[in-house]
């Protein structure tokens, strides 16, 4: 090996590390600390169930083609049996980690050294946004949270003109959920205009043209991709408690949109209300401060990305939430990364000198900052993994009594023992038996109800009569089901 390469290993090892380790940890205390719930617990659920032979369902809407194709998810029970819910949290670290490897790759293809690759790949990775999106405050786990990771390798394999593994990250970031074929579209558009525009590092018209085949053949996976996943959501409308994945769209509520064509046809009529809503929310500005400026060197990719804000409009969703930032972060990643590669060319295309290359860095550096103090203004929530001092609703003291409550529950519990618990008190539930407890229309008898508080009865379908108080202690209240044990 020579020493080239093992200075390589070395700053993709120590980034990787960083990344995965620092997320990690401040996901880990926040599941440690009952900073999670929702999302994390029916994504295991979605991904255990199968084992069960229950595809991709779970407690609190039953089964969910009729809401998303999560087609990846199952296979998520790789981490998700033998670790539970943390596991996710884990392969959501090292999806991050993933991330930073392929955008340093991206930079090294592109003439950076493999520090300098390292640092900008940290900085991508570290900043304030980066951070707000891995750790997905209270929820913990949204399947697009894996979309970066996939987005950059696909890019990745798209500018080196293979196709075969362009083709296996787009197939699986098609898996991942309906809409994020738009993503691969995009990356693919990305790939095919990179093929006319990119710089040295893309000569010869052989390499060029392996770029085109690949992206066009992605492009093409893409459009079969969305059109499958919109026939597997009209076929599948509304099963048992589900919402239903068109009639569950804030936007077009009551105008009758029930397939694939009705939804296109409204999002292309009211194309007015969808850029002024994405205008209201700051989107041009999130190309901006989120790219770190890059966007400035790939201003048409404006319009490319743009198809990527429709959920979040569908949905009257903040853009900057993780589920649905997710998308729309891939692609700053991939922007910003072919950015700094236009970036480090500049100084040389304005003839070179120490006063362009002063005044360029300074400028970048300018770049940097705003843009660091502008991610940190509108995720308030990095900062807790910064200072791994993650929030949470109940104080050591509560989380000891807490602890000690529950442990009965966990010695007592039967091996299929259907439970509820408060909001916050998933973590202690067994979550395969996990049921939410304004959603049991079709739940089995609850046996064991984990509370904060007193448990208000007069709200949910369960009879107080049928409950009697097992243990409590501080504001937590252990209800067993009379006559169960």
């Amino acid at each position: 090996m020579t020493a080239g390469l093992r200075g390589q290993r070395l700053v993709t090892a120590f980034g990787f590390a960083l990344v995965v380790g620092w997320i990690l940890l401040a996901k880990l205390l926040a599941y440690e600390r009952l900073g999670t719930t929702s999302d994390l617990y029916s994504t295991y659920q979605l991904a255990t169930t199968w084992l069960d032979g229950n595809f991709l369902y779970e407690n609190a809407f039953g089964h969910h083609l009729s809401m998303h194709t999560y087609f990846l998810t199952p296979l998520l029970a790789v981490v998700a049996v033998p670790f539970g819910p943390p596991g996710l949290l884990g392969l959501v670290a090292l999806s991050a980690g993933a991330s930073f490897v392929a955008a340093q790759r991206i930079l090294e293809d592109q003439g950076w050294s493999s520090a300098s690759a390292g640092g900008v790949g940290l900085v991508l990775l570290l900043c304030p946004l980066s951070f707000h999106l891995y750790f997905d405050s209270l929820y913990g786990f949204h399947i697009e949270l894996l979309a970066p990771a996939l987005s950059l390798w696909l890019l990745v394999f798209l500018l080196r003109g293979r196709t075969v593994p362009a083709l296996a990250m787009a197939f699986s970031l098609i898996l991942m959920k309906e809409e994020i074929p738009l993503l691969v579209a995009v990356v693919a558009g990305i790939g095919f205009c990179e093929s006319w525009i990119g710089g040295r590092a893309l000569d010869g018209p052989e390499r060029r043209r392996a770029i085109r085949r690949a992206s066009l053949y992605t492009l093409a996976l893409a459009v079969v991709g969305l059109a499958f996943c919109m026939a597997i959501l009209e076929a599948n409308q509304r099963v048992g408690p589900s919402w239903g994945s068109f009639s569950r769209l804030v936007e077009t509520r009551g105008e009758g949109i029930g397939d694939a064509t009705s939804l296109v046809a409204f999002a292309l009529a009211n194309a007015g209300s969808w850029f002024s809503f994405t205008l209201e929310k700051g989107w041009l500005a999130l190309l901006f401060f989120g790219s770190f400026g890059a966007i400035l060197f790939r201003p048409h990719y404006v319009v490319l990305g743009f198809g990527l804000s429709i959920t979040a409009w569908m949905m009257r969703d903040d853009p900057l939430w993780p589920a649905r930032l997710a998308p729309t972060w891939s692609f700053l990643l991939c922007v910003s990364v072919l950015g700094a590669g236009s970036a480090r060319r500049l100084p040389r295309s304005l003839g070179g000198g120490r006063i362009p290359v002063v005044a360029l860095g300074l400028l970048a550096s300018v770049v940097v900052v705003a843009s660091l103090g502008w991610q940190w203004s509108v995720a308030p929530s990095s900062k807790q993994v910064y200072t791994l001092k993650t929030g949470s609703a109940y104080s050591a003291a509560d989380r000891a009594d807490a602890d000690h409550t529950f442990a009965y529950y966990e010695a007592a519990r039967g091996p299929a023992d259907p439970v509820i618990a408060a909001t916050l008190l998933f973590r202690y539930a067994d979550a395969d038996h996990l049921y939410w407890s304004d959603r049991l229309e079709n739940a089995p008898f609850i046996e064991w109800i984990l509370w904060d508080g007193d448990f208000d009865f007069s709200s949910s379908r369960l009879a107080e009569e049928r409950y009697a108080i097992e243990w409590r202690e501080g504001r937590f209240v252990l209800y067993r089901r009379r006559g169960a044990g």
